[in-house]
């Protein structure tokens, strides 16, 4: 009975590992998360319409400093409030300022809302 009972114990913990890896890999090779998205080559995506936005602008001049250089990338992910390094193969482009994201996940999240994610965030002080 005990050796039963351990065998259904190890399915389980193998069925949820196996849902824990195929829950990683969905973000991979997603398209554009919003009609609003477009290529510009292969990176970065293009927002075109929160680029037009001042407020959006000022907020992007202000984390492209997070790194101590005007370079107009913001290299920090604004996907996690900036608490990690972007890549540049999960770029997006608003207006001047190149974003680059962690993950394909988080840069399609915030994708989604440019001008409202770009809002709310809460730029620390650059260093």
């Amino acid at each position: 009975m005990k050796v039963r009972h351990c065998c259904q114990f190890v399915g389980v913990v193998c069925m949820i590992g196996l849902m824990a890896l195929i829950g990683c890999r969905k973000d991979k090779d997603k398209g554009p998360a919003t009609p609003d998205m477009a290529k510009a080559g292969d990176n970065p995506q293009v927002i075109a319409s929160a680029g037009a936005n001042p407020e959006v602008i000022a907020k992007l001049a202000k984390a492209d400093l997070l790194d101590g250089t005007e370079d107009d990338v913001v290299h920090r992910c604004a996907g996690c409030r900036f608490g990690m390094d972007g890549d540049e193969k999960n770029a997006v482009t608003v207006g001047k300022y190149q974003m680059h994201f962690c993950s394909a996940g988080c840069r399609d999240r915030f994708a989604k809302d440019v001008t409202g994610n770009t809002l709310a965030l809460v730029i620390p002080d650059s260093d």
